[in-house]
């Protein structure tokens, strides 16, 4: 069987369709309205037809024409609508005429109009408390009534080999009637005791994910280098999957910080944040009070991460200045491309600000791989046995 078809809407970086790849589709078509992630996009995905372009804008047989396909031929459109309006950080924009929570209807106009057999879209899982769950019911309501049976879920990026708790809602629907189970998760929170009898791998940890990766030295890195030999990777583990056909080391830079902050690291244990800075510290950052402090230093800001545990949920990791486990330095934009899972031969483009954006913008590569193959396997036939469909009927 030849590879299946796939299109991607709101490309993004590519971490979705990256995922798919693994899976063995061919995303023959991917737009986006960022300049930079298309850069980054063409460099990765030389094969796939990439179109910068307002997504108000463009229209399904536009892209059935790059992609060379007739309605009903595409076997699975795949996409993330930007989801500002949809995040719980984002408290003030969380109603229903925010543009960017109308962004989904515009996915669902291109479902109608390439008519795919399979469509995938995801989101934060703030979606689901938008408007007390009536955004939800309506993308339901409203790709249902195309004919479309949907099946949504959250997802622990942890639960699939991604070092990072990251929660993400994924819409997956058909109009063949084929019933779809998401994946189960391969990993778990698990001792190193209860790995060896447990059918269950261990989750991955930010220790686990980039300790190969040469220290910097009180530096803050090249967008190339060499990979450093003094650091033994074993067969079998995460990081030599990451390594994996990569001759160079791309994108191992951090930002620079001036003394002040590179004193405030010194402060911060392994899982600490910003709380354990002394407070005349962090008021020369900025003159505020105490109370004003409190609203914007969120837990995330100046955490350092545990070498030991996942990471925590990969935002723009230079605003909430995430803080390496062992070095006084923020994370490299690679360490963050391992905490998401994207593979060392994956290179990012545009300027080193968006660089960051576009890693904590992407759905992780083997979170989306895991679903790829379920759909892939409903395609197939090779999912269900008769009483399966019968149970979900």
């Amino acid at each position: 069987m030849s590879n299946l078809k796939a299109i991607a809407l709101f490309a993004g970086a590519g971490g979705l369709s990256t995922g798919f790849e693994m899976a063995g589709f061919d995303v023959l078509v991917a737009s986006d309205v960022w300049e930079p992630v298309m850069q980054t996009y063409e460099y990765n995905h030389p094969k796939t037809t990439f179109i910068l372009k307002d997504i108000c804008k463009l229209s399904g047989t536009e892209m059935l024409k790059a992609a060379g396909l007739k309605p009903g031929e595409v076997d699975v459109l795949i996409g993330g609508p930007p989801c500002q309006g949809f995040s719980l950080a984002n408290q003030q924009s969380r109603f229903l005429d925010n543009p960017n929570n109308r962004l989904f209807k515009e996915f669902i106009r291109i479902v109608e109009e390439i008519q795919p057999k399979w469509f995938l879209m995801e989101n934060v899982v703030g979606l689901l408390k938008m408007d007390k769950g009536l955004i939800r019911s309506e993308i339901i309501r409203l790709l249902e009534e195309r004919n479309y049976i949907v099946n949504d879920k959250v997802l622990k990026a942890t639960d699939y080999g991604v070092p990072q708790i990251r929660e993400r809602i994924f819409f997956v629907g058909n109009k063949e009637d084929i019933p779809f189970k998401y994946p189960d998760a391969t990993h778990r929170p698990l001792s190193a005791i209860e790995a060896h009898t447990s059918k269950f791998k261990r989750y991955v940890t930010v220790g686990e994910a980039i300790f190969d990766l040469p220290s910097l030295n009180g530096g803050f890195g090249e967008d190339e280098m060499d990979y450093d030999l003094t650091k033994i990777v074993k067969k079998g583990t995460y990081a030599s999957m990451m390594r994996k056909g990569s001759k160079k080391l791309y994108n191992h830079k951090a930002t620079k910080n001036n003394d002040n902050v590179i004193e405030r690291y010194k402060y911060i244990k392994p899982g600490e944040n910003w709380s354990s800075i002394p407070r005349d510290l962090m008021l020369k950052w900025r003159k505020i009070t105490p109370e004003e402090l409190a609203k914007v230093c969120h837990s995330s800001l100046y955490k350092r991460l545990d070498p030991d545990l996942p990471s925590i949920t990969v935002a723009n990791f230079r605003k909430s200045m995430f803080v390496h486990p062992c070095e006084d330095r923020g994370l490299t934009v690679r360490e963050g491309a391992r905490l998401q899972s994207f593979p060392d031969t994956y290179r990012f483009l545009g300027n080193f600000g968006s660089q960051q954006q576009q890693i904590a913008n992407a759905v992780p590569p083997l979170l989306a791989r895991a679903v790829a193959e379920q759909i892939k396997n409903c395609i197939e036939g090779k999912q269900f046995t008769g009483e399966d469909k019968q149970a979900f009927a």
